[in-house]
């Protein structure tokens, strides 16, 4: 149960970073 909650949260955070990460190269591009 431990090693899907780590999975879970890994999978969590990617979603919170990745999006992020994405909007600010878009940013970078029309600027």
């Amino acid at each position: 149960a431990r090693a899907f909650d780590e999975i879970a949260a890994r999978v969590l955070a990617a979603s919170v970073t990745e999006p992020a990460r994405i909007v600010r190269a878009f940013a970078a591009r029309l600027t």
